[in-house]
């Protein structure tokens, strides 16, 4: 025969196991959405480079959009950059300088992997202009 305090102690243990494992599920999940293409934990540092270097942010800001050169310019010092990071790890990758509203999307890329990561990075100006710009980057392996 169950008692009252019986029952209490059995609910007490499985709410007990039920946050246990709510707590290990989020946990993972959180790791999961750090992991870039195959899980290129080293990436991380290229793409913070990207993302905080003055140099880079004041090449994107000055380069005109409609002149091809220059954009090619940018993407070029881009590549300079990031390439032996890349290549070490086994990635190929894609860079684009578009208008904000743009998709950035180049399908003569050929990319050939069913995992791609993409990362948007927006630049909107500096003190004298506001003149927003979008540098996409494409990672997968192969």
């Amino acid at each position: 025969m169950v008692t009252k305090r019986g029952m209490m102690k059995i609910v007490e243990v499985t709410i007990a196991i039920f946050m246990v494992l709510s707590f290990l599920l989020v946990l993972s999940q959180q790791q999961k959405g750090n992991q870039t293409a195959d899980n290129p934990q080293a990436l991380q540092a290229v793409l913070e480079r990207l993302a905080s270097d003055q140099v880079i942010r004041q090449r994107i800001m000055e380069a005109p959009m409609d002149d091809a050169a220059a954009v090619t310019n940018v993407n070029d010092y881009l590549s300079n950059i990031i390439k032996p990071d890349f290549d070490r790890q086994g990635y190929s990758y894609s860079i684009q300088l578009c208008k904000v509203a743009d998709l950035c999307i180049n399908p003569a890329i050929g990319i050939n992997s069913n995992k791609v990561t993409s990362y948007d990075y927006i630049i909107g100006g500096n003190s004298q202009s506001f003149s927003p710009r979008k540098l996409h980057l494409s990672i997968w392996r192969g």
